[in-house]
């Protein structure tokens, strides 16, 4: 959904993507769109995530050290924490791995930088318990540095 002036230059940038959507799969989703309520599911959707997104930052604010600054988005599926500076969110990710956790380390979204002091936390696919021992990993492997 774009206005008409948007909507020609997305048009334009898909098809240089992926050429075309395949028509059954258009078919299949126009099918799925008029037989359900896309807005409730929609609604649905952000409440979990609110839900989510709130036991993540609780999560955070009990086991993560003074100092690590962590965003409060208004929509998405991430957290963006900043680490003290100087901090290796590399080598934080290689700690949390061995204590059986990932996160997606913040270097890549920037050019140009091997390493960052950011990291990218989702909450939309784990339960509150996973949240929580996760985020008390991260923690633990954050106190320990």
């Amino acid at each position: 959904v774009a206005p008409s002036w948007l909507m020609q230059r997305l048009v334009i940038a898909k098809q240089a993507a992926d050429l075309h959507t395949s028509g059954l799969n258009q078919r299949i989703l126009a099918r799925y769109l008029q037989q359900h309520d896309y807005a409730a599911q929609v609604n649905t959707i952000a409440r979990y995530y609110q839900q989510q997104m709130a036991t993540m930052h609780q999560a955070i604010a009990n086991h993560f050290p003074a100092g690590v600054a962590v965003t409060r988005p208004e929509g998405g599926m991430f957290l963006w924490a900043t680490l003290a500076a100087q901090q290796s969110a590399l080598q934080l990710f290689e700690r949390s791995l061995a204590k059986g956790v990932a996160f997606v380390p913040g270097h890549p979204f920037y050019v140009g930088r091997r390493d960052s002091e950011t990291l990218r936390l989702n909450f939309t696919n784990s339960s509150a318990a996973a949240i929580e021992r996760g985020i008390a990993a991260i923690g633990q492997a954050l106190r320990e540095a």
